[in-house]
């Protein structure tokens, strides 16, 4: 579980792989003028990581604050398996969780990392 800030920062979906994570969920207040970078970001943190995504995110105005909504659930290849715009719904999607584990080995490109300390000054 993670809240919507947390989709900019890819090292903490990593470590959350680590911890053994097949399917990631967001609960997010993202507003409006930021729309691509919600989706971009969903749909990365998916791929990266050979992992589903879902998604929650606020919809409407709060204040001067108006919500994207584009609620999402996306599965380890960066597909859309369901969605909704940005109007108040309930969203459904059927997972199969043994898929996670049969992308990974169909693709392992998460046997290939190289982790290197990268030199400071």
């Amino acid at each position: 579980v993670a809240t919507c800030y947390d989709l900019r920062f890819p090292e903490l979906f990593r470590a959350l792989l680590e911890m053994g994570a097949e399917c990631f969920l967001i609960t997010s207040g993202w507003p409006y003028p930021r729309l691509e970078h919600w989706k971009l970001f969903n749909r990365a943190r998916a791929v990266e990581n050979l992992c589903f995504l879902i998604s929650c995110n606020s919809c409407g105005e709060q204040g001067d604050v108006r919500y994207c909504g584009h609620s999402m659930a996306i599965d380890p290849w960066g597909e859309t398996v369901a969605s909704l715009d940005d109007q108040e719904g309930v969203l459904t999607a059927d997972l199969d969780l043994t898929r996670v584990a049969e992308i990974r080995n169909e693709f392992p490109a998460l046997q290939d990392r190289v982790l290197t300390k990268i030199p400071t000054r």
